[in-house]
């Protein structure tokens, strides 16, 4: 007769035991960011390469802390917390002005549902574009340069 209520417990304990970790993860969070690189078009990604989707949100700051905005079009800066299936990529893209000094700046992608950084690879792509003679409008060279963030 004591073995029902006992078992009852352990299987109560058990559930209860394997409920926490999923609650918990949808808690988690990890946030990762790029080095600085210049340019005049800066686009953030980030590629879920884990097996649950994941929730990511891009924000893309000068090197005096403060959010760039870029021109009209640009992606909102920060984005919008995204829902991001496994197996595919989210991105933010800013743009500016291609006749001004090439502007400064990093990303910062804050992602949750999970504690691993590993279950994301981040990426901060960047242009600068400029004319090959110097005073004029063309012809035009668009340089890249991308770096992973950790």
């Amino acid at each position: 007769m004591r073995s029902i209520p006992v078992a009852a417990a352990v299987l109560g304990l058990l559930l209860a035991r394997g409920a926490t970790p999923s609650a918990y993860a949808d808690d988690a969070k990890v946030t990762i960011f790029t080095p600085r690189l210049s340019g005049d078009r800066f686009v953030c990604s980030a590629v879920n390469v884990s097996q649950r989707t994941l929730g990511i949100t891009f924000s893309l700051f000068g090197t005096d802390g403060g959010l760039l905005s870029g021109l009209e079009g640009s992606d909102a800066n920060p984005s919008s917390h995204l829902s991001v299936p496994p197996g595919t990529e989210a991105e933010i893209e800013l743009t500016f002005n291609s006749g001004i000094p090439p502007t400064n700046g990093y990303c910062k992608v804050l992602v949750s549902r999970t504690q691993d950084r590993n279950d994301v690879r981040v990426d901060l792509l960047v242009y600068w574009t400029k004319p090959i003679i110097p005073g004029t409008t063309s012809p035009i060279i668009q340089l890249a340069r991308t770096v992973q963030g950790y």
